[in-house]
């Protein structure tokens, strides 16, 4: 069930859960609910669209006009501007052609959006970045990671010089005592 319920829309899984609890009968809903992962509010309202007590939505929509949470763009009108700003300053490459990209990455736009009072997550300053036809673009020491040269030495022992002597099991040099 629950490998047909993860390839549905929210729509389409609220009425098969529902269909499914009915099926079952006197409460199977909660087993529906259970086995499913659905919560009691989508498992009612596929109940109430099945029986025809609430309009289903719109067709080719999986939510009525206007569900779902407002664009960030829209509850925080004044958003756009301050990014801009901080954009500014940060913009590399062309700037009239589609070869341009921001210099500062996406969290650190995000944090600098956030002490001018803004809430935006870095996948919404990105989207308003492409949308203003920035490229996003990482500097090739980003993309693949820190240098692992620098943990050298941490929580290992340091390696040994050329030349110190060293016994066949790795102990360093042998003491005067040993060496007889």
């Amino acid at each position: 069930m629950n490998v047909l319920m993860e390839r549905l829309d929210e729509r389409r899984r609220r009425l098969y859960a529902a269909t499914q609890a009915q099926r079952r009968g006197w409460s199977g809903h909660r087993v529906v609910r259970l086995v499913t992962g659905i919560r009691e509010r989508s498992m009612r309202r596929g109940l109430d669209e099945l029986t025809g007590r609430v309009a289903p939505a719109p067709a080719g929509r999986v939510r009525a006009v206007g569900g779902g949470r407002l664009a960030t763009e829209v509850a925080q009108p004044g958003i756009a501007a301050p990014l801009e700003e901080l954009v500014e300053g940060q913009t590399a490459g062309d700037p009239e052609g589609q070869g341009r990209w921001v210099r500062a990455s996406l969290r650190q736009l995000e944090a600098a959006l956030a002490e001018r009072g803004f809430r935006a997550s870095h996948q919404t300053v990105a989207r308003m970045l492409v949308d203003k036809k920035y490229a996003l673009r990482a500097n090739a020491k980003r993309k693949c990671g820190p240098s692992h040269r620098h943990d050298r030495g941490r929580g290992r022992p340091p390696p040994r010089q050329w030349g110190t002597p060293v016994d066949h099991r790795g102990r360093g040099a042998p003491r005067a005592e040993e060496a007889g």
